[in-house]
C-alpha cells in the first residue's frame, strides 16, 4: 500500500539536538506520494519540547494500558 499525499517523518538515523539557539531541532524528511522532497527540522523551544514531551508520555501510558 502507497500512502498518498504529503506526509512528514522523523529522520530515523538523525538524532534530536540542541541547536547553537537554545532551541531543540528534530530532523524530519518531508515526503510527497510517499517520495522523498525535503529535510525539515521542527524547532521548538525548550518548553514547548518539554510540554510534547509530557504529552507523548502520556499517549504512550494511555497506549500501554489498552
Amino acid at each position: 500500500m502507497t500512502l498518498r499525499g504529503w506526509r512528514i517523518d522523523r529522520v530515523p538515523a538523525k538524532p534530536v539536538r540542541i541547536a547553537e539557539d537554545g532551541r531543540i531541532s528534530v530532523p524530519l524528511w518531508l515526503l510527497s506520494d510517499g517520495v522523498y522532497h525535503s529535510d525539515l527540522d521542527l524547532r521548538l523551544s525548550p518548553a514547548e519540547a518539554e510540554a510534547l514531551h509530557a504529552q507523548l508520555t502520556l499517549a504512550l501510558g494511555v497506549t500501554g494500558n489498552r
